[in-house]
């Protein structure tokens, strides 16, 4: 049984060729599952029937979800916190569609992101950088550089 929030590559792609979807898809239905359920448990099922009620509604989408989260891990954004961000959304049936929530999260609650964030962004850009195949050997050296650097800080 594949356990939701647990990377298992063979599983993914496997659930991806059963389903007929892409990896992503799979990847992004485990991350608004996972805070689905995660809404559903908190206080003791305190928000229960709101979030049912919620995925329930024809406007909210497993993409809300999966939007939803995102922005509270981007932005460490508490469960109420996210709950609220649910509540907009079924608020304005409709009118904060999947992509607009983390300019939403942003606007409502400000940019939260802390340095690792930031760090990650930029360890990323590098790997890009990397890959290109005319970057000159000092700049290729020094980017490897700082992408271990980063690694090492933000484990």
């Amino acid at each position: 049984m594949l356990d939701v929030g647990k990377y298992d590559k063979g599983a993914t792609l496997g659930l991806a060729d059963d389903m007929g979807v892409s990896v992503d898809t799979v990847e992004d239905l485990a991350r608004a599952y996972s805070l689905f359920r995660e809404m559903g448990e908190f206080e003791d099922g305190k928000y229960r029937l709101f979030v049912f009620a919620a995925r329930r509604a024809p406007y909210i989408y497993t993409s809300h979800f999966r939007a939803i989260a995102d922005a509270k891990k981007s932005y460490s954004l508490s469960m109420l916190q996210a709950l609220d961000m649910l509540m907009d959304v079924v608020q304005s049936e409709g009118g904060i569609s999947s992509r607009n929530v983390d300019a939403h999260a942003r606007e409502k609650f400000g940019d939260t992101r802390d340095w690792m964030y930031y760090a990650k962004q930029t360890e990323r850009k590098l790997l890009n950088l990397l890959e290109q195949p005319a970057l000159p050997k000092k700049v290729r050296r020094n980017a490897k550089k700082l992408c271990l650097i980063i690694e090492r800080m933000t484990k």
